[in-house]
């Protein structure tokens, strides 16, 4: 059986030439789609996982921009614990003096964090949360 092929001009002849009403209708078709695809796009980079640790209040203030201070290691569990090390801090030693942040100043007890400190704050997770 031969296959027959498609007569282009008696579609054309069908259909009839592009007018302003096909183009009005293509322009709002487009502008939902690219709206949409502009808002998924948003999403993932706004949303990202941002690396955030416990605020240590003994050792600085809420606005704090510095992420990886000197004295954090001693402040934080151990990094072979990535989850605990974004939830729990160590209790301050209770014979270090009032203000000294160093890696002696904390203890070996975890306590769970109230706030957090973000290394960058410009995605939708640190300006929510900070």
């Amino acid at each position: 059986m031969a296959s027959q092929g498609v007569d282009v001009d008696r579609v054309m002849r069908e259909l009839g030439q592009l007018q302003r009403f096909h183009v009005r209708n293509y322009c709002l078709l487009a502008l939902v789609t690219i709206s949409v695809a502009v808002y998924g796009i948003n999403y993932v980079f706004l949303a990202a996982d941002v690396p955030y640790r416990c605020l240590i209040p003994e050792c600085e203030s809420s606005n704090s921009s510095e992420y990886s201070p000197p004295w954090l290691e001693g402040a934080l569990p151990p990094p072979d614990h990535p989850l605990e090390r974004r939830c729990m801090r160590r209790a301050p030693a209770p014979a270090a003096p009032a203000g000294a942040c160093d890696v002696d100043s904390f203890s070996q007890e975890l306590q769970p964090c109230t706030s957090w400190v973000y290394e960058s704050h410009d995605t939708i997770v640190a300006e929510v949360s900070g």
